[in-house]
């Protein structure tokens, strides 16, 4: 989580470095998530409820996410 200001007072020169890394790389996994999203099946609800199947739908989406990522370096 980034640093927050205490009592008015100005964060230090590293807490502000930081705060920028860790909102870069929340902006990076957010839109990734947002690409992944474009299954329907992620969007939707479905009715199998097993505690893994949630879990194996989105890594089988991230899969066909990189790899489509991955057809597009290669074209």
């Amino acid at each position: 989580m980034p640093t927050r200001k205490l009592g008015g007072r100005d964060l230090y020169l590293a807490q502000k470095q930081q705060n920028k890394e860790i909102s870069s790389f929340k902006v990076k996994v957010e839109h990734a998530i947002g690409r992944v999203k474009i299954f329907r099946i992620l969007k939707e609800r479905y009715p199998c409820h097993k505690l893994f199947f949630d879990d194996l739908i989105f890594v089988i989406a991230c899969g066909l996410h990189n790899f489509r990522l991955s057809a597009r370096l290669i074209n």
